[in-house]
């Protein structure tokens, strides 16, 4: 897990689905409990790494999903699974 951005973490889980990676996510979500006076949203984009996927390619993925569910009204998960 690292900071990828200004207000974007990076969370990599080798050799784990992408139905176990929702549930990974639901756990962080979950752990993060508001405290009080800070207000903050949970927004996740999940990307399944295919074999020919370079890095870019599934960061690429993760971040189009993150921003449909941004769209949809954040403090959510997407999966995006396109190309």
């Amino acid at each position: 897990m690292g900071r990828l951005g200004e207000e974007e973490f990076l969370l990599l889980l080798p050799g784990t689905a992408l139905t176990d990676a929702q549930t990974a996510i639901e756990r962080v979500q979950h752990t993060l409990e508001p405290h009080k006076g800070i207000r903050y949203t949970f927004s996740a984009g999940l990307a399944l790494a295919r074999p020919d996927d370079t890095v870019d390619t599934v960061l690429e993925r993760a971040d189009r999903a993150l921003y449909h569910t941004k769209q949809r009204g954040r403090d959510c998960r997407s999966s995006e699974l396109m190309g």
